[in-house]
C-alpha cells in the first residue's frame, strides 16, 4: 500500500501573521494597563501625600490652639468652686444679678469652641486616602480623631449645654448648675493632657513616613 507522504513547511504565512498581530495587541493591553496601573499609583500617592500634608497642618493648629488654653479648663473650674463656696443664690435675684456673680464663666465660650477641628481627617477619610497610608501612620491618626477628639469635643459640648442653659439663671438651680458645670471643666482639665499627647504622636508618625512635609507646616 502506498500512504499519501506528508510535507511540514511550517506554519502558514497567514497563521503566522496572525498569531504575531495578537502577540503584539495582547503586549500592547498588557503595557497599557501596566502604565495605566503606574500612573494610577503615582496619583493615589500624591493624593496620599497632600492628605499628610493638610492633616499635619490642622495638628500643628489643635496644638497651637490647646497650648493657648493650657491651664485654662482647670483655672475655670477652680474659679467656679469658688464662686460655689461664696454662698447661696437669693432666690428673688434676678437673672442678670446671679450672672454677674459668676463674671468668670464669660471667656468661655472661646475655649470651649475654639480649640480642635477635623475637615482634614473627614476629607482624607472620604478619598480613601487614610487606607492608602502605612499603619504606623494610620493607626495614631485613628486613635486621635475617631478616639481622643469626640471624647473631648463632647465634653467641651456639655460644658457649654450647661452652661448656655437656662437654668443657670434661676437662683435655685444655679449652685447645681454650677457644680455639674465645674465637673465637666476639671474633665476637659485632664482630657487636654491626653488629646495633646495624641496629636503629637500623630504628627511624630506623619514626620516619620512624609520627611517633604513642608517646613512653613511644621
Amino acid at each position: 500500500m502506498i500512504r499519501p507522504r506528508i510535507s511540514v513547511v511550517g506554519v502558514p504565512k497567514g497563521l503566522r501573521y496572525f498569531v504575531t498581530e495578537s502577540l503584539l495587541i495582547v503586549l500592547s493591553i498588557l503595557l497599557a494597563l501596566a502604565a495605566n496601573g503606574w500612573r494610577v499609583n503615582v496619583q493615589e500617592q500624591r493624593a496620599v501625600e497632600a492628605s499628610a500634608q493638610a492633616l499635619h497642618s490642622e495638628i500643628m493648629a489643635s496644638l497651637s490652639a490647646l497650648e493657648e488654653v493650657d491651664g485654662y479648663y482647670r483655672a475655670v473650674a477652680d474659679a467656679v468652686g469658688g464662686v460655689i463656696g461664696a454662698g447661696e443664690f437669693a432666690e428673688d435675684d434676678e437673672a442678670q444679678q446671679v450672672f454677674s456673680r459668676i463674671e468668670v464663666l464669660r471667656p468661655t465660650l472661646l475655649g470651649l469652641t475654639a480649640p480642635i477641628n477635623h475637615a482634614a481627617w473627614d476629607i482624607a477619610k472620604d478619598r480613601g486616602d487614610v487606607s492608602r497610608m502605612p499603619v504606623e501612620v494610620a493607626k495614631p491618626l485613628v486613635a486621635l480623631y475617631d478616639g481622643q477628639m469626640p471624647i473631648f469635643k463632647s465634653s467641651a459640648q456639655s460644658a457649654l449645654d450647661v452652661l448656655m442653659s437656662s437654668d443657670m439663671y434661676r437662683p435655685a438651680e444655679t449652685a447645681v448648675m454650677l457644680r455639674t458645670l465645674q465637673a465637666h471643666f476639671y474633665e476637659l482639665s485632664a482630657q487636654r493632657g491626653a488629646i495633646v499627647w495624641r496629636l503629637q504622636a500623630a504628627q511624630e508618625a506623619l514626620n516619620a513616613e512624609y520627611p517633604n512635609l513642608t517646613e512653613e507646616n511644621r
